[in-house]
């Protein structure tokens, strides 16, 4: 349950409890891994001193050739030496057990902490490596927002695409599994980004990171996340991967940057514009993921129509259901679009429909919260035909992007993908 506390004259609402148990756990292995370096320090400097002492024996046995030194004074120092020696060699061998010990012990916590996380991220992928480099570089504590967008439920669509576009590109696991976290971690940093820019309330019906964190915590986590993704392209070590991730990178905020523009300046694009900062913003990821897939595959077949008719299929989607799907509504703030003035395909349809209409223009420019007045927006796209207009586009993109993929054998996966999310439009 979340909790409010007073900071400065201000609610601040904390994290929720949940999360203490992973913390705990975080604390408890960094407090092992502190004694494992006082132990290998230890080591050190008991082999340092086991070498001081065997010199300083060497150096009494030839003292004692230069100074006849004889009797029971020699022998009690020599005595005395040996047996310090004896004992770092024990302590050595004690410390060496218990190290052996703790590094078999931490890859067994390693993989509960792993398993812990899985189960708090709806079971997308969190490999070992990830979590015990988690777990050594303290990035918990700057990361806190990416993992708060990760614990939301989601379709994890671009995750069921990289499988889709597998079966003509057929690239062995470690990549593909390597690619799709490279992806996935993109679009949810993405998405960090992109409810400060529009301003949002809520993700999939709860607040926002950045209501959490904080906005400066929240970009500079989404920011670290998009350079460990372009590290973790880099260490794939193929250039035609990390040409395509810079080129999409860059095609994407070229896009999102129109869709800001057109916003803020309260300036309705044309169908086509819009259609075409779509295939930027929207298809960057897509053909991102596919575009690294295919840099280790055999087959060159170029994807890039199908990619394109995908996105603006995704995009349009999504602005329909923002709209005029309840269900949707009730797992998102109600008529987001209107809220934050941006320009989607439906009001586009139903502005350029009637330009001297000024009604829908400046509700967008209020960036109205008001309910009734944004029931009145939709029920005036209604009346002017852009949802039926815009779910004729979408009946028309799905039946292209059916006939593309005919054309090229088929696929099972991707033709399940848009029949599932095109009965659920309704």
């Amino acid at each position: 349950m979340e909790q409010v506390r007073i900071c400065h004259g201000r609610q601040v609402i904390t994290p929720p409890r949940e999360n203490i148990a992973a913390f705990q756990e975080d604390e408890r292995m960094r407090a092992k891994l502190r004694e494992t370096v006082a132990h290998h320090r230890f080591v050190y400097n008991a082999t340092c001193a086991s070498e001081i002492l065997l010199e300083r024996e060497y150096k009494a046995e030839q003292r004692n050739e230069k100074t006849s030194l004889k009797g029971e004074a020699y022998q009690r120092l020599l005595k005395d030496l040996r047996e310090k020696n004896d004992e770092l060699k024990m302590q050595n061998c004690e410390i060496r057990n218990r190290t052996d010990l703790y590094e078999k012990n931490e890859a067994e916590e390693l993989r509960r902490y792993r398993d812990l996380l899985q189960k708090s991220t709806n079971s997308k992928e969190f490999d070992l490596e990830a979590a015990k480099e988690l777990l050594l570089n303290k990035r918990a504590l700057y990361l806190k927002p990416y993992e708060y967008i990760r614990e939301l439920p989601g379709k994890n669509v671009r995750g069921k695409l990289v499988d889709a576009f597998q079966l003509w590109l057929n690239v062995v696991p470690d990549t593909s599994k390597a690619i799709k976290t490279i992806v996935n971690g993109l679009h949810d940093a993405s998405l960090l980004i992109d409810d400060i820019e529009d301003n949002s309330d809520l993700r999939r019906g709860r607040p926002v990171a950045h209501h959490i964190y904080g906005i400066p915590a929240t970009i500079n986590c989404a920011n670290y996340v998009y350079f460990l993704s372009l590290q973790r392209c880099q260490e794939l070590q193929n250039t035609r991967a990390m040409s395509t991730y810079v080129t999409e990178m860059l095609r994407l905020h070229q896009g999102q940057g129109l869709d800001i523009y057109w916003r803020d300046q309260c300036a309705c694009p044309s169908i086509e514009d819009y259609l075409e900062m779509v295939k930027n913003k929207t298809g960057g990821l897509f053909r991102l993921a596919v575009g690294m897939l295919q840099a280790f595959s055999d087959c060159q077949t170029d994807f890039t129509p199908l990619l394109d008719v995908l996105s603006i299929y995704f995009q349009i989607r999504d602005d329909y259901v923002n709209l005029f799907n309840e269900a949707y509504m009730e797992n998102k703030s109600f008529g987001e679009d209107l809220s934050e003035g941006k320009f989607s395909y439906p009001l586009i349809v139903a502005i350029q429909a009637n330009p001297n209409d000024t009604r829908l223009l400046n509700i967008m420019k209020q960036r109205t919260k008001d309910v009734e007045v944004k029931k009145y927006a939709i029920q005036y796209l209604e009346k002017q035909g852009a949802a039926a207009q815009t779910k004729a586009k979408l009946d028309d993109l799905h039946g292209n992007i059916k006939s593309q993929l005919d054309g090229i054998g088929g696929n099972p996966i991707l033709e399940k993908i848009m029949d599932s999310l095109h009965s659920s439009i309704g």
